[in-house]
């Protein structure tokens, strides 16, 4: 004789195994579980606030550098996204992105020369090939640019972030 049984406001018909109810919602409760352990920003936010106040200079820089392309950026979100991840980058923990933050086109100078000035204002170092791969596949209009790293002093992606010109 089949049991009938609800489940989320479903009605569901199963043969009387012993307990299949009881497993079902012990089920439900790991899944919310692991959906809210997955779904927490608690921590990621507690992390970035850390990494922020450690480098509230750089975090000023950052914005301050990129707030001139506000109206470039698709929403006030990718704005806040390049920041978070710039941010990671001098964190050494870079955020991988699913796909590239869009940056309407027209401003691939500028926007070079801008983070050309973040690296500046955090190192004293050449800009280096890493940072200025991350900042290609971070940003939409950058990835048509071409840099190399045996070449990297040649490639105008390069040129653009040390000359306003």
């Amino acid at each position: 004789m089949p049991e009938i049984l609800k489940y989320k406001d479903q009605y569901y018909k199963f043969k009387a195994i012993g307990y299949l109810d009881n497993f079902i919602f012990e089920l439900d409760e790991i899944l919310h579980e692991l959906f809210n352990y997955f779904t927490d920003k608690s921590e990621i936010e507690q992390f970035e606030n850390k990494v922020i106040s450690e480098n509230s200079e750089l975090y000023e820089t950052i914005k301050k550098q990129l707030e001139p392309f506000l109206n470039k950026f698709n929403s006030q979100n990718d704005y806040t996204q390049a920041v978070r991840c710039l941010m990671s980058f001098f964190s050494n923990k870079p955020i991988t992105l699913d796909k590239p933050v869009f940056v309407k086109s027209g401003v691939v100078k500028k926007i070079a020369f801008a983070l050309g000035e973040i690296w500046r204002s955090n190192s004293n170092d050449v800009i280096s090939y890493e940072y200025l791969n991350y900042c290609k596949q971070l940003f939409s209009i950058l990835d048509k640019q071409e840099i190399s790293k045996e070449n990297l002093f040649g490639c105008n992606f390069y040129k653009y972030a040390i000359s306003t010109t």
